[in-house]
């Protein structure tokens, strides 16, 4: 049976994580200009920061790598004109 988010499963004291939506929620950071050093043309760096911590899989510390790897493309989905996509080579 599923649990409300937030609330105990089974009673071992774990909670079930957060709505996808907060989980993915990103902040935009300042934008900063970086001139390269070969073409000296003036290169754009546009950095996000997640405003939930990464979702950890059971009780543990660490990350779950698919969250952080979803979250990655989602911030460069934002860096792009719309009609523009994600495309993953593996």
């Amino acid at each position: 049976m599923a649990s409300r988010r937030g609330a105990p499963d089974n009673g071992d004291g774990m909670t079930s994580p957060h709505s996808f939506v907060k989980l993915m929620a990103l902040e935009r950071l300042q934008e900063i200009s970086i001139t390269h050093p070969d073409t000296l043309e003036p290169e754009r760096i546009e950095r996000f920061r997640s405003l939930a911590a990464p979702y950890p899989p059971g009780q543990g510390t660490r990350a779950f790598g698919g969250h952080v790897y979803a979250q990655s493309a989602y911030a460069a989905s934002k860096t792009v004109s719309p009609g523009f996509v994600v495309h993953v080579s593996l």
